[in-house]
């Protein structure tokens, strides 16, 4: 977890769960955020909102993999963004390896245009 969220992990647990923040060895960050993921779907439930729990979304990503591959071709991915950080163990996509290729054509990040003055005055398709 970044520590940036540790404050709301914290209050979180405390406030919703009652654990105990004083040691690691509870798993209150574990728990707190398992907490927080539940009230999440649950509120987009309720709102009649679709979301994706991230074992819905690692079986879909794992069922896109696989007619890739009987098609010929490989699905290239950053691990690191199809495998969650919570429960990632549990997932489809933890014991996978990819390759991590950039592909084109693509979509890159090009610098902000309104701060780029040699384009000021010009047609951007032209």
């Amino acid at each position: 977890m970044q520590r940036s969220r540790g404050g709301t992990t914290r209050v979180a647990s405390v406030v919703c769960t009652g654990l105990d923040t004083r040691s690691n060895r509870s798993l209150w960050r574990d728990r707190a955020l398992l907490e927080l993921s539940v009230a999440v779907l649950h509120s987009f439930s309720r709102a009649g909102v679709t979301i994706v729990d991230h074992h819905a979304v690692t079986r879909q990503f794992v069922h896109h993999e696989e007619k890739e591959l009987d098609l010929g071709r490989v699905t290239p991915a950053d691990w690191s963004w199809v495998v969650p950080p919570i429960s990632a163990s549990t997932t489809a996509t933890f014991h996978r390896q990819y390759k991590n290729v950039v592909q084109t054509p693509n979509f890159f990040y090009q610098p902000a245009p309104w701060r780029d003055r040699s384009a000021l005055g010009r047609c951007p398709l032209h």
